[in-house]
């Protein structure tokens, strides 16, 4: 009997996952069947070209998640962003680490006070990072984590110190596997394998603008790693919002937009400093330019 193959639908749930690949299963249902039944199931590996979040922690709910050790409680601002606080130290254990896997920790602090807190990030004790946050603008610190912290147990503790400021807060921490797929190419299928890298790999990043000291007009550059709803704005030295650049989705890869130097009202902004922040996902980064004439 000939077979023609009328479609290929991929089933919906994930059958499995890790930093690089999704493991799904799916049908083909050929025509000429008397009741065009299914006629065959396949299992295959699809390589994705950027990074998953292993987990996320999961902070500023009412009730704590299961990584929480100690906070005092959850608060969310004005703006809708939500965190966790304490007034001395917020601490989290973060287990399921595997001793062959390398992992990179990402935390976000947050607060709407004003000025700049600083927090102290340690994990197990051993290595500590300074986290300074400016009022209103979300700061995040990446840190690459020593297997020699996880190799016996498989997990690290994280703490969160104030060292100055009101409280210590944070608005997000996720954990990523940072190894990635070695051999990019293109979507190849084998009768049950399929396997897809579309090209080179991308990874999160804001550069600096360009020229900068800003006279008139200045150009920011930045990378995605997937597709992401995006958040470039730029603020004030005080945390007040002065232009939103973007707000929307954007596909993986590079990206360069101009600012002109004027804020949302269309006025052209005054001289001085001025902090330009990018959100896309969990991800974020904040670099400074200075206004000049």
């Amino acid at each position: 009997m000939r077979k023609i193959i009328l479609a290929l639908a991929v089933i919906a749930t994930l059958v499995s996952f890790d930093a690089s690949k999704l493991y799904t299963a799916w049908t083909e249902s050929y025509n000429g069947l008397a009741d065009n039944a299914i006629a065959e199931i396949k299992f295959g590996t699809v390589t994705t070209p950027f990074k998953l979040a292993y987990y996320a922690v999961g902070v500023g709910a009412e009730t704590p998640s299961g990584y929480t050790v100690y906070r005092d409680g959850d608060t969310t601002y004005p703006s809708g962003i939500s965190v966790d606080y304490a007034a001395n130290e917020l601490v989290y254990e973060l287990p399921y680490l595997n001793s062959d896997a390398d992992y990179t920790l990402q935390v976000v602090g947050y607060h709407e006070s004003s000025g700049k807190w600083n927090e102290q990030v340690k994990i197990d004790g051993l290595m500590t990072k300074v986290l300074k946050v400016t009022a209103h603008v979300p700061e995040t610190l990446r840190i690459d984590i020593p297997r020699g912290y996880f190799t016996e147990d498989r997990k690290v503790t994280l703490k969160v110190r104030r060292l100055t400021g009101d409280y210590a807060a944070v608005s997000n921490i996720s954990l990523y596997r940072t190894e990635i797929a070695s051999q990019p190419g293109n979507i190849k299928k084998n009768q049950n394998i399929v396997t897809a890298d579309a090209g080179p790999i991308h990874t999160f990043k804001l550069e600096n603008c360009y020229p900068n000291p800003v006279k008139g007009q200045t150009t920011i550059k930045f990378n995605l790693p997937q597709v992401s709803t995006v958040s470039l704005k730029i603020y004030n030295i005080s945390g007040q919002l002065v232009k939103t650049l973007v707000d929307g989705a954007l596909q993986s890869g590079s990206h360069s937009i101009n600012w002109n130097s004027k804020d949302n009202n269309g006025k052209q902004a005054a001289n001085g400093v001025y902090l330009y922040k990018l959100i896309a996902g969990c991800n974020s980064s904040t670099n400074k330019l200075v206004l000049v004439k």
